[in-house]
């Protein structure tokens, strides 16, 4: 069920983020984070900021050795 309440959260950070779209100025730095923060929150830890090389390598090392197919 985990994959289940993940796909949830994740449409309904994507509802919020749609709700407040339009609040957002598409060429402020601070807005695409907000707008990452919305869709990300509960979902990573970095919700609301760019990604870290960390995450980088990781997502990486799981596209190599076959570990996540959805990405």
């Amino acid at each position: 069920m985990a994959g289940r309440q993940t796909d949830v959260k994740a449409v309904n950070n994507a509802y919020e983020a749609y709700e407040n779209m339009m609040r957002f100025n598409p060429y402020a730095v601070d807005d695409f984070l907000k707008a990452r923060e919305l869709m990300m929150q509960g979902l990573v830890e970095e919700a609301g900021t760019y990604r870290s090389a960390t995450t980088l390598r990781a997502v990486t090392y799981r596209r190599l050795v076959g570990l996540d197919r959805s990405i």
